[in-house]
């Protein structure tokens, strides 16, 4: 007992420097990388209170900890796994919000278990893995402004339930479109375009968790990669995210008759230069206009191959939006600027704008750079910032130079994209 004790000691500990460091790192990062640095945060708490405090998970240590592990790890399944069963069915919550509920059946051959954000569905979320790293990656995802997700982990497999928990209640449409662009607060802010209502963008994310709870959701055919079952494999967690992409958020756009809700966030999608799995854009980009969708491989490769190229492209080229991240915004009334606030004369930047109008250029002058797969790729983010930003977008343009070749600054060269 007096080791269980310990133990637990030990793991509160590991979470409170693990919300300590998230509050220190939020207050550096977060007004301009909510998602970043949330991510970066935990990435370095959770490491720390592992190695420090978790100390049943060394390896020195794993044959003395198994007499524990062992029957924690039992006690959970014999506890998680039927207390989901407190929760709504997928159809019964539909319904209780005016949405017919046979969209739960029509997105997952499972039995959908909606968990809200409140005590009860957030301890219950939090306890999905038994472990330190469980508890600390189900705090950290409860962290984001705007996260939902399924896990239908093994114990429920075996019941055919899937729980999935939910976004939090008060969401805005322009936070979840922020989020899956990965935008700072400045590119947030002005958003000109966001064609959907707040519970339309929570309930279309709720679909898209919905459609992961489908058993052919993580299903990749091997013989789209010559039948390589590792590049397959590999292709596993992006065909997961850009199918439940395309089934989620094409059957909130029928329920809800919004046909903008599929591209609003296909183009937000587009914005998102990380390439991390959920690299969606080319896929819902197919579907959307009726084609064969790319393999999911060659998706991320080129959303790789593009944006390394507009880095090199920037670089060459002295761009509009290269200058310094901030503007002064003194007045020019002839009135006194209040010095005693610095933060007052200073106006952030959208750099999405700069960098669209960069790709623009970099298309157009270097046609060899992209095969057809990058190429829709790159296009994906210029019509992305025309979307959101058209007014900012079309002033921004007509103030650019018709050539960036005037702002030559370094011999360095540009790579033709793989055929």
């Amino acid at each position: 007992m007096k080791k269980l004790s310990d133990l637990y000691n030990r793991c509160a500990q590991g979470l409170r420097e693990f919300r300590s460091a998230a509050r220190d790192f939020k207050n550096a990062v977060y007004e301009t990388q909510p998602i970043k640095g949330m991510r970066a945060a935990y990435n370095n708490a959770a490491f720390k209170a592992v190695r420090t405090y978790a100390w049943p998970f060394r390896i020195w240590q794993a044959v003395k900890a198994q007499k524990y592990v062992i029957p924690v790890i039992i006690a959970h399944q014999l506890i998680q796994t039927p207390t989901v069963l407190l929760f709504p069915k997928g159809e019964d919550y539909l319904k209780d919000k005016g949405i017919n509920g046979a969209v739960a059946q029509e997105l997952s051959d499972r039995t959908i278990r909606v968990r809200e954000r409140d005590l009860l569905g957030t301890l219950h979320s939090i306890n999905d893995l038994p472990t330190v790293i469980g508890w600390l990656q189900g705090t950290e995802m409860l962290l984001e402004p705007v996260q939902a997700y399924a896990h239908p982990d093994l114990a429920t497999r075996l019941m055919n339930q899937c729980p999935v928990t939910m976004p939090p209640k008060d969401v805005t449409a322009r936070a979840a479109l922020a989020a899956l662009a990965n935008l700072s607060d400045t590119e947030t802010a002005q958003m000109e375009n966001v064609p959907m209502t707040d519970e339309q963008a929570r309930m279309a994310i709720a679909f898209h968790e919905f459609s992961h709870c489908s058993t052919v959701n993580t299903k990749v055919d091997p013989a789209a990669y010559g039948g390589d079952s590792m590049k397959a494999l590999q292709a596993v967690p992006n065909h997961a995210e850009s199918d439940a992409d395309a089934r989620g958020f094409t059957v909130a756009a029928r329920e809800f008759k919004n046909p903008e809700i599929p591209r609003a966030f296909m183009y937000a999608r587009a914005l998102n230069k990380n390439v991390e799995g959920h690299d969606t854009s080319l896929y819902l980009d197919a579907i959307l206009r009726g084609e064969k969708p790319p393999r999911e491989l060659d998706a991320l490769q080129a959303t790789q191959d593009v944006f390394d190229q507009l880095d090199i492209y920037q670089r060459m080229h002295k761009t509009a939006d290269d200058t310094a991240d901030i503007i002064l915004n003194i007045p020019l009334d002839g009135g006194d600027a209040d010095l005693s606030d610095l933060s007052s004369l200073l106006a952030p930047k959208n750099h999405k704008i700069g960098e669209a109008i960069a790709m623009e250029h970099l298309v157009k002058e270097h046609p060899d750079m992209f095969n057809a797969t990058s190429k829709r790729r790159a296009e994906l983010f210029i019509e992305a910032v025309k979307y959101f930003w058209p007014k900012q977008y079309e002033a921004a343009h007509a103030k650019a130079p018709a050539s960036t070749h005037v702002f030559n600054m370094a011999p360095q060269t540009l790579q033709p994209a793989p055929r």
